[in-house]
């Protein structure tokens, strides 16, 4: 067959030798069509074929297409995720972190390569059995890693961070642990835990050093607070003598130029005193003790009483002195009347100091008033004296800081007046500004929050009062009182025994705390002046003593006054803790001590009617109160019980836990000796002085009997 006829789809040789009729031209015309009929169908069937093979064609182009995107996109990702990772090791390096992974059943650990980094150890890398790496834990850190594991697969926390150590060769190694949870499953139980570690070893070394450096940092401290207290207390005894003796001498008849002599001891023992003062509440300061009482306290007498002695001083010096209180003051306050003295005594020194004869001084108090409320004290106190340069003024108030260095040659001072003044106001939530320049003069204004309140007359009365000096030692108030002297300062003893001998005292002395205590059996004393510092039985010890000798022997107790030259932050409440009922400091001030006196003289007396006699005003009172205090008597018992409970256990945090609750209770009652002792506990317990707290223990069950008593009668009650 031809190629044209292969292309028609037809066998011409064949068909021409078929018969005649088959070569008709009927016949012919007829097969022709036939087969152009058949070559379009062999075309139809040729063009979708080529259709069929062109989407073929198409389909695999577009296959190919996406296979080849899908790769790009895989190798984009890889690439992608290649960086990531390195960009993670990076910045784990830099960090000096490990990575860890551990899977359920948490047997096993996979560590990273840094781990040998970190160690030291090249073979700490891949995976490692639990048990294996938990052989090397420090037995003091495993049982808080337990706990901390076990908060986490327990669901407590998702993640967490521990410290401990690890052994590494023959070292310990300090590792800080991250851990967080990466898998649970559809139960909620963690299967999977990641985190890094760092090797804080270093880090660790430094704190350790800081902190050796901070507890011999404390510890010099508080040897400076000990040497403080003990140079004080060997500066005050024998001063106290030589104030002691000299009042007696003031009081005896003198010629006018012996008088003038004795007023000058006197005046330059009292600069002795208030420089030691100073530098006493400056070390306080400088430790952080500073304590400030809250009590109340009538205003105007404070500011009169300091003022006029200040008045003489100025008077003596040619000095016009000038007083102005404006009516607005309220009658009291709350506050530390001590402190407020002593920033007001400061200023008025320094005034008087600092301004020569023809000068002018004025101290003005005022108060400012919000919506009628008296809100803030105001006192200024101005001067014409030497002045203060305007560059000098912010140096005035840091400590040991004088104007210039001929200030201290000509007019004397240690320099501390103002920065204890300064932080004393501050303290007191107060601010003090200077006004001054050179040759002018200097103007202090000081501002205090006040909270105005009323105190009765009868605690009015009760303010401590300036006894003029000449009246000391003939004030009959004590004719036939019996007193315990114990001291064993030869000089004191004398000095003691005079004085109280002079103002009518039955006097006898015990030169340790074990005389005091057979004085105490032998004679029926109204009361004992005690030192604190003696050989054998301290003063302290020999309170407790008699203390506890009353309780067997149900006699009544005796008042017990701390008469000491120790003058350091907290002594005061460690003495009424032991079961002193006052506190007086060498040197003694006469005035102060017979005060003293006086008030616990009265405080026994009026307890001893009260306990056996209640007035019949207080027998009877509203259901209200006895119900209030039925609850508060309730609460002091139980807490009582508590405490007793954690000081047999000697377990300071139920200990300071239990004082807390009992001073919130007996807040309510003003029971300020109570609250005392609870805070004398509080330092005792602090300081871990066991011995000296169940001693005193003793001392607030009763003063707490006592008090649930007077509740039961009626003659306190809660506010």
């Amino acid at each position: 067959m031809t190629d044209c006829e292969h292309s028609l789809g037809c066998d011409f040789a064949r068909s021409m030798n078929r018969d005649s009729d088959a070569n008709s031209p009927h016949r012919l015309a007829r097969d022709l069509q036939r087969a152009n009929l058949e070559v379009l169908a062999e075309r139809k069937r040729s063009v979708e074929l080529l259709a069929e093979l062109n989407r073929t064609q198409s389909e695999l182009s577009r296959v190919k297409s996406s296979a080849t995107l899908e790769t790009d996109s895989r190798l984009q990702a890889e690439v992608a995720l290649g960086e990531s990772q390195e960009r993670l090791q990076l910045a784990l390096d830099a960090a000096g972190l490990a990575l860890w992974d551990c899977r359920y059943p948490f047997t096993d650990v996979y560590l990273s390569a840094r781990w040998g980094e970190l160690l030291g150890d090249i073979a700490l890398e891949g995976n490692w059995r639990a048990a294996d790496l938990v052989e090397r834990l420090h037995p003091e850190e495993l049982d808080g890693l337990r706990r901390q594991l076990r908060r986490v697969l327990d669901g407590e926390v998702q993640r967490t961070s521990v410290e401990y150590r690890f052994k590494a060769g023959e070292e310990w190694v300090w590792l800080e642990a991250h851990a967080m949870v990466a898998e649970v499953d559809l139960r909620g139980r963690v299967t999977r835990l990641m985190g890094t570690q760092a090797n804080i070893t270093k880090r660790k070394q430094i704190e350790e050093k800081a902190t050796q450096a901070l507890l011999m940092a404390e510890q010099a401290s508080r040897a400076k607070s000990e040497f403080l207290a003990n140079i004080s207390h060997e500066i005050r005894t024998p001063l106290n003598a030589i104030m002691g003796l000299n009042q007696l001498l003031l009081g005896s008849q003198q010629s006018n130029e012996h008088r003038q002599w004795l007023q000058l001891m006197d005046d330059s023992s009292r600069v002795l005193l208030n420089l030691l003062n100073d530098v006493l509440d400056f070390a306080r300061i400088e430790a952080g003790k500073l304590h400030l009482e809250n009590i109340a306290f009538p205003l105007r007498p404070l500011f009169e009483s300091t003022s006029k002695t200040y008045l003489e001083q100025a008077r003596l010096k040619s000095v016009d002195m000038k007083v102005y209180m404006s009516p607005e003051l309220p009658s009291s306050m709350l506050g530390d009347p001590l402190r407020i003295r002593q920033v007001l005594t400061n200023l008025l020194s320094n005034a008087v100091k600092f301004t020569p004869a023809g000068g002018q001084i004025s101290l003005s108090v005022d108060a400012s008033r919000e919506a009628g409320l008296v809100k803030r004290l105001i006192f200024k106190v101005a001067d014409s004296g030497i002045g203060i340069a305007p560059e000098q003024h912010k140096a005035m108030f840091e400590a040991f800081t004088q104007a210039d260095s001929s200030t201290a040659r000509q007019h004397g001072g240690s320099g501390l007046g103002l920065a204890i003044c300064a932080t004393l106001v501050k303290a007191m939530g107060g601010r003090i500004r200077l006004e001054s320049s050179l040759g002018q003069g200097c103007k202090f204004e000081v501002e205090l929050p006040v909270k105005d309140i009323s105190l009765p007359k009868s605690d009015q009365k009760m303010a401590p009062q300036t006894v003029a000096k000449a009246d000391v030692l003939t004030d009959r108030r004590f004719e036939n009182i019996r007193v315990i002297v114990a001291e064993d300062n030869t000089v004191n003893v004398r000095l003691m025994r005079d004085a109280l001998r002079q103002i009518g005292c039955e006097v006898r002395v015990a030169r340790n705390g074990d005389e005091a205590i057979k004085q105490w059996r032998e004679w029926t004393a109204d009361l004992v002046l005690m030192d604190v510092q003696m050989p054998g039985v301290s003063g302290l010890e020999a309170t407790a003593r008699i203390r506890e000798l009353e309780r067997r022997m149900q006699r009544p107790p005796v008042p017990i006054l701390a008469v000491t030259a120790n003058a350091m932050a907290g002594d005061q409440e460690a003495y009424l803790a032991a079961g002193m009922s006052g506190y007086v400091s060498k040197p003694v001030d006469f005035p102060r001590l017979f005060q003293t006196m006086s008030k616990a003289l009265e405080t026994r007396a009026s307890g001893e009617v009260r306990d056996t006699q209640p007035s019949e005003g207080h027998a009877i009172y509203p259901a209200s109160t006895r119900k209030r205090n039925a609850h508060i008597q309730q609460t002091l018992e139980r807490k009582t019980k508590s405490l007793q409970s954690a000081l047999a256990r000697r377990d300071p945090t139920a200990a300071q836990l239990e004082l807390e609750a009992l001073v919130e209770a007996l807040s309510a009652l003003r029971a300020e000796r109570v609250l005392r002792i609870c805070r004398g506990l509080e330092m005792a317990r602090h300081a871990g002085e066991w011995g000296l707290f169940a001693r005193a223990f003793p001392l607030l069950e009763a003063e707490i009997a006592a008090l649930i008593g007077q509740l039961g009668s009626g003659t306190v009650g809660g506010t």
